[in-house]
């Protein structure tokens, strides 16, 4: 007896496999509620991931400092998740600004 070859082919999807994404909390602790032109000052914080098993501080990401929605400083997270930065405003007019960390 002779048996002949068999071939049979399916298709298949291909897909990436699903990445569990969790909300993230960014804080600023410290920070001056009045600042002065060419005068440094800090802003501290930390970042963390809220998992379903707790928050949990984000180490080694980076974090922007914005002076209204002018970028004027860029680091990263220690190891448990803080920052800060000590910056100078050089060019601003008097009155109320926003600080934003991303």
């Amino acid at each position: 007896m002779t048996y002949l070859p068999s071939q049979r082919t399916v298709s298949v999807t291909v897909q990436q496999q699903p990445v569990e994404q969790y909300p993230t909390t960014i804080t600023i602790d410290q920070y001056p509620t009045t600042i002065y032109l060419n005068q440094p000052f800090t802003v501290s914080g930390q970042l963390i991931v809220n998992t379903p098993m707790g928050p949990s501080p984000l180490p080694n990401m980076p974090v922007q400092l914005y002076f209204d929605d002018q970028l004027i400083g860029q680091t990263n997270t220690d190891s448990t998740g803080r920052y800060t930065f000590r910056v100078t405003v050089a060019v601003a007019s008097p009155g109320s600004h926003n600080l934003t960390v991303k």
